[in-house]
């Protein structure tokens, strides 16, 4: 077996090792490229001696993973990627994250109260909505009013309002 058709193999062990990540055959045609390399690699090794076993054996060490990122790069944008990859997200919107053309400083200074303790997360009303929040590091009670700090990705700052408390604050204070 001339020395050539070694590298011919791993080639084609690793075009079908790229096949398997675009086609979904529960690792089927992954594994047959993988057997084509291991066993190119083995067939130079013994019939044409160490040295070219080992320039083989490189020739394999560097096209597997560079075939692989290649590979997991054009993922998200082939047919099987677009079909299993989520597009959009799930649960509550988060400030600055709605859509509705909120930008994530719209929320700082916004003014809300709080429905559970903060020690130091919790849950509060900002506007009409509830969020997931943590104070600066404080305990906050419930009920106390609130205002945002900072919005930091999915993370919403608070610390207890200093100015005049809301309404909602204001009656059960009274009662």
């Amino acid at each position: 077996m001339p020395l050539w058709t070694s590298f011919v193999f791993v080639a084609a062990g690793l075009l079908l090792v790229l096949v398997e990540v675009f086609v979904p055959a529960g690792g089927i045609i992954g594994v047959a490229g993988l057997v084509a390399i291991i066993g190119s690699v083995s067939a130079a090794f013994s019939t044409h001696g160490t040295g070219a076993g080992a320039a083989v054996l490189l020739f394999a060490a560097i096209g597997t993973p560079v075939v692989i990122m290649f590979a997991l790069k054009l993922f998200p944008n082939s047919i099987v990627g677009k079909w299993l990859i989520l597009r959009t997200s799930l649960g509550d919107p988060v400030p600055g994250e709605s859509g509705d053309g909120d930008s994530a400083t719209s929320w700082v200074g916004q003014r809300g109260i709080a429905l559970t303790d903060l020690r130091p997360t919790g849950t509060a009303r900002i506007g009409e909505r509830k969020f997931s929040v943590v104070s600066s590091g404080e305990y906050i009670e419930r009920n106390s009013p609130l205002v945002v700090l900072k919005h930091e990705g999915s993370r919403v700052v608070v610390r207890r309002s200093l100015d005049a408390p809301e309404s909602e604050h204001e009656s059960s204070q009274s009662e």
